[in-house]
């Protein structure tokens, strides 16, 4: 049964990589379904710890581990969908580098829409009570950021180019 997945995996990167502009069209568009949920993530995750907050909650439970493990799910599910690949494999580099500066951001700025005397910086602000076992500061997101897009805007013009 495995085999008969990696063959089926093959032939569909295969296929697609025959087609070098659609696959880079491809990873442009799983891009931004990644931007988007990094973004939600972080809006949803704003509303859970406020709620926690509220109720009194926010102390019992760190659930930092699960929100990886669902993270390591959608990177793979994102490699099983572009195909086992170089590009592939720098895309999801990519992705998770990507992540920290949108997700972060966009978790910053809810908790301070929901409580204004709490991160005041907004997206550039950083946690000093996070229970995450690493905590980035703006400046590292942004460096990681600025990586991420990097890399996978170097590779999709190596893709397109027939290089990789």
């Amino acid at each position: 049964m495995p085999l008969l997945l990696i063959q089926l995996i093959k032939l569909k990167t295969e296929k697609i990589m025959s087609d070098e502009v659609g696959y880079v069209l491809s990873v442009v568009l799983v891009f931004f379904v990644w931007c988007a949920y990094s973004y939600i993530e972080g809006v949803r995750e704003a509303y859970y710890y406020h709620s926690a907050i509220v109720s009194g909650d926010s102390s019992k439970y760190n659930v930092h581990m699960l929100y990886t493990q669902q993270r390591v799910i959608v990177i793979a599910l994102i490699f099983v969908v572009l195909g086992v690949s170089f590009t592939s494999v720098v895309a999801c580099v990519s992705f998770t580098h990507i992540f920290p500066l949108i997700h972060d951001g966009a978790y910053y700025c809810k908790r301070n829409d929901l409580n204004t005397m709490i991160y005041n910086k907004r997206w550039k602000a950083d946690s000093s009570t996070s229970t995450a076992k690493f905590e980035i500061k703006y400046r590292g997101r942004l460096i990681m950021f600025i990586f991420g897009i990097s890399l996978i805007v170097t590779t999709v013009i190596l893709t397109l180019l027939k290089i990789v």
